[in-house]
């Protein structure tokens, strides 16, 4: 429960609600029936039904101000929208950095055993991929092959600017492109994920 004071305080620095109803229609994001823009003034339109119902839901949910910090599926989608698109290869890069120093492929003497048991399956499915990652022990950076880092991008290339931005906003929060592309790929559940 955020207190009184720390509430005043966010109030003064968010805009204040000034619609009544939020809604999802035809995948655009209706307040008292105005479509939502997004920051750079485009349309905020969104190809997913479930997910332009939980974006509708986010701002239905903001009480008397409208707090970014509280609404992360707007934020995905108006970067996806304003700014994926022009950075969608510096993204596709910062992936494939990631991957050559995936968490993955590192591992703790004392507990190397379980993390084998839980990371192997998931570099042997990567491997199906053509992303074929090298594990070490301790944490000193190891080379990975170049031909499995161009896998990793070969692999994101058909991605939508949105799956490009989900993903890279998954990326460091996991430490691993390998997680994330299996998370995408329905190989493993996000709780799984977030286990390891």
């Amino acid at each position: 429960m955020v207190s009184d004071s720390k509430a005043k305080a966010e109030n003064r620095t968010h805009p204040k609600r000034f619609y009544k109803v939020a809604a999802a229609e035809n995948g655009r994001i209706l307040l008292d029936g105005r479509e939502l823009k997004t920051q750079g003034r485009k349309p905020l339109a969104i190809a997913s039904p479930v997910l332009a119902e939980a974006v509708a839901a986010e701002w239905q949910a903001a009480q008397t101000h409208i707090n970014p910090e509280r609404m992360p599926l707007t934020r995905l989608v108006n970067i996806s929208i304003d700014r994926a698109g022009a950075d969608r290869d510096a993204l596709i890069a910062t992936m494939v950095d990631y991957a050559g120093t995936d968490l993955l492929c590192y591992r703790a003497p004392d507990i190397a055993q379980w993390q084998a048991t839980l990371f192997d399956p998931v570099l042997q499915w990567a491997a199906g991929q053509g992303i074929m990652l090298q594990t070490t022990d301790g944490i000193m950076p190891i080379a990975q092959p170049q031909a499995s880092l161009e896998a990793v991008a070969a692999l994101l290339a058909p991605a939508s600017d949105a799956e490009i931005t989900a993903l890279a906003m998954m990326v460091p929060l996991l430490g691993s492109t390998v997680l994330a592309l299996a998370i995408w790929k329905r190989e493993l559940s996000v709780e799984a994920a977030l286990e390891m």
